[in-house]
């Protein structure tokens, strides 16, 4: 029986750049002894700015990040930020469910950001990320996976446009005797319907799922008005809409699906989701993540053959 690890995961975050003082003594908790000495944190945070500008071409800044304890995880996140803690549930057949908590991105606050003014292209707000994120028995990881805001306002609109991006890499943690992989990952963020604020849909990419003859980088692309914004995900065999948004409070999930074997197999996942809102307004999205692992074999018999 194939075994399903999922993580759906969700981080509340700052929009802005963190405001000074973020990172003091005051507000940064103590070291967790479960996660090393406090140098190795910093060696720790510094390795994944450093993966984080290697995978993503994304700058984040060592300062606004600490490590924190999660069960088998000690994951770097946002300095302050809420918890992010899981649970594992095993299911009679020994399949595994790894939940996150979940809670919600807001839009940025734009008042007192004077009227605006035509412009061509988005205006990207510093981004958030998290990881490493790996299931318990070590097969698969998710990391980094970040969070980003754009605004695309507009001279004479009648609502305030947003893009937000969201964007990740999973594939296995190293590979080798053990006959298992990993056959899935997704990112998705979005507003249940009756929420208030309400969301209306402006764009979303990708439109569809994309069957891939081999890794590339496939471009995404979305306009609000006269602004556009742009980013690229380099994957390989299926780049699945598992998910599409609807027009008003949409939710938005995208895969990636195939074969994840070995430590150099990582895949990219991500996806624009452009959104509208009532000028002023506080609206935000839900985000998560999920990652499928299970076993493989070396003829496909009794499971898939193994991607070696």
């Amino acid at each position: 029986m194939k075994r399903l690890l999922s993580a759906i995961a969700a981080l509340a975050v700052a929009f802005a750049v963190l405001p000074s003082g973020v990172g003091s003594a005051a507000t940064s908790r103590a070291a967790s002894p479960e996660c090393g000495s406090a140098s190795d944190q910093q060696a720790a945070i510094r390795e994944f700015v450093q993966l984080t500008s290697d995978k993503l071409k994304i700058n984040i800044k060592e300062e606004n990040y600490e490590v924190q304890v999660d069960g088998a995880n000690c994951i770097v996140k946002p300095r302050g930020s809420a918890p992010v803690t899981s649970k594992t549930v095993t299911d009679a057949l020994g399949n595994k469910t790894i939940t996150v908590s979940t809670s919600t991105t807001h839009v940025p606050d734009l008042s007192g950001g004077g009227v605006a003014t035509i412009q061509q292209d988005t205006k990207w707000y510093e981004p958030t990320c998290i990881g490493p994120y790996e299931d318990e028995t070590q097969i698969g990881i998710m990391n980094p996976l970040c969070l980003q805001w754009g605004d695309m306002r507009y001279e004479n609109a009648t609502r305030d446009n947003y893009v937000f991006r969201m964007y990740a890499t999973c594939g296995a943690r190293k590979g080798g005797p053990e006959l298992s992989q990993v056959y899935a990952c997704s990112v998705e963020a979005g507003q249940s319907g009756g929420s208030s604020p309400e969301l209306l849909l402006t764009d979303y990419n990708p439109k569809g799922t994309l069957s891939l003859p081999n890794c590339q980088s496939i471009p995404l692309n979305i306009t609000a008005g006269p602004v556009s914004a742009g980013t690229a995900v380099t994957t390989c065999e299926r780049l699945a809409l598992i998910k599409s948004p609807a027009p008003v409070n949409p939710w938005m999930e995208v895969a990636w699906q195939g074969k994840s074997y070995w430590e150099a197999d990582k895949r990219e996942v991500g996806f624009l989701l452009g959104i509208s809102t009532a000028r002023g307004s506080n609206a935000g999205v839900t985000v998560g993540w999920d990652m499928k692992v299970g076993p493989c074999s070396l003829a496909g018999v009794p499971y898939p053959t193994c991607a070696f």
